[in-house]
């Protein structure tokens, strides 16, 4: 019912947008991922994957951006996932006001930019894997927000290369554990014929009754990411470190690399990732992936990944195996 409230809803505010601004203005955009996973432990992976196999890994989203005027912008997404009753969301919503050539301010719920794919990690469509590397951007390995509350100054400039800084303020509400105060800047330069590279920092004062320890305390996240193309090669590689001040204990880092090679509509591609924290949390792995393009909006994807995890890793407790096999495969549409 809550599902189609929303999906009600959002036609309403579509119709009555198309009125106001014109159709011609508006541009509605979507994805599908189909995601299975299996693998040969009954221990949980990322709290969900396991021998019985698991589909939670489903998602769907629906975005419209209005172009109001010459110089500002409006967008929104709803997403719905496998997860919490396969319930449909809010995910974000700004406005983006086009200040000058070199300046524009944005404001509303915003996807967090400072890591190497989260403006888009929910579309599969855009990247090789099945899912991102999970020891960064997954809720276990905590390197990385979806969106958060605020607003942001976004200064750019160049030619054949683009540059940007993107200074931004807000907080991001969560179950557990909050950000506020949140404080970053992100740093980035992208070409066309080479690729992107991306820095990153975050700071925020943590707010929590579930953590006590944590209350209060500042937590920092540093990242480094790049993405290449030359020919029919890919490459990607980040890292990611994050720390809570006055406690040691609690410093992680995420790292990964991949190396994809096109041979017309398929690309095989190989990963290498590393989580670590001091709590004693680790894991390394190797995936072994291929994604084929079925069309210029479908893509299939097939994976075999090992990890070998101690401490449990991003596991809910430590396999009883000293390594792990999971097998991955997904359908990603985009419209």
């Amino acid at each position: 019912m809550l599902r189609k409230i929303t999906l009600m809803c959002a036609a309403v505010a579509l119709s009555q947008n198309a009125a106001a601004v014109g159709a011609d203005n508006i541009r509605i955009h979507g994805f599908v991922n189909v995601i299975g996973s299996v693998s040969d432990s009954n221990t949980k992976y990322l709290s969900n994957i396991d021998s019985d196999g698991d589909w939670t890994g489903t998602d769907y989203g629906l975005n419209v951006m209005a172009r109001i005027d010459q110089k500002l912008t409006i967008a929104t997404q709803l997403h719905g996932t496998g997860l919490e009753g396969n319930r449909v969301n809010f995910d974000w919503g700004f406005g983006r006001y086009q200040v000058s050539d070199g300046l524009a301010a944005k404001a509303g719920r915003m996807k967090y930019t400072g890591n190497l794919v989260s403006e888009y990690v929910d579309v599969g469509y855009a990247y090789p894997w099945v899912r991102p590397p999970e020891v960064i951007y997954s809720e276990n390995a905590d390197l990385f927000f979806e969106a958060y509350n605020g607003a942001a100054a976004v200064f750019s400039g160049g030619n054949d290369t683009e540059y940007s800084a993107e200074l931004y303020s807000g907080a991001e509400i969560e179950d557990d554990i909050s950000h506020k105060k949140m404080l970053g800047l992100t740093l980035r330069a992208v070409n066309d014929d080479y690729g992107e590279i991306k820095l990153a920092y975050n700071r925020s004062t943590l707010l929590s009754t579930t953590y006590p320890n944590q209350d209060g305390k500042n937590k920092t996240y540093i990242s480094l990411g790049a993405k290449g193309h030359w020919n029919q090669w890919l490459l990607l590689a980040e890292y990611v470190r994050s720390k809570i001040d006055g406690l040691p204990v609690h410093d992680a880092y995420g790292a990964f690399v991949t190396a994809g090679y096109r041979m017309g509509k398929t690309m095989p591609h190989l990963t290498y990732q590393k989580y670590d924290k001091k709590t004693g949390a680790n894991q390394s792995g190797w995936t072994l992936g291929v994604r084929h393009n079925l069309g210029s909006a479908t893509a299939l994807k097939l994976e075999l990944q090992r990890v070998k995890p101690k401490g449990g890793g991003l596991f809910v407790s430590q396999p009883v195996q000293s390594s792990v096999n999971i097998l991955n495969a997904a359908v990603n549409f985009v419209f």
